[in-house]
């Protein structure tokens, strides 16, 4: 199984939300934990980007994750 993992500073680039609210939301609990860590970093998979772009209001388009992101509610 060969799996894209993203860690916290590429899915604060990829979502458009700065790293420290990402990891605020998941020290406090709102966000879980990722599954899988490397070197003792958070790694997260595509659905858990995912989950956090939603927390956060966003969306990410399919095959381009640098500058997919917009706004749910300019949609």
């Amino acid at each position: 199984m060969n799996q894209d993992l993203s860690s916290i500073g590429d899915v604060s680039r990829k979502i458009g939300i700065a790293r420290h609210k990402i990891e605020y939301a998941i020290v406090n609990g709102s966000i879980l934990e990722p599954k899988i860590r490397i070197a003792n970093k958070r790694a997260f998979n595509e659905s858990e980007v995912n989950t956090i772009a939603k927390y956060f209001g966003k969306t990410i388009e399919v095959g381009n994750t640098d500058e997919g992101v917009q706004n749910e509610a300019t949609l």
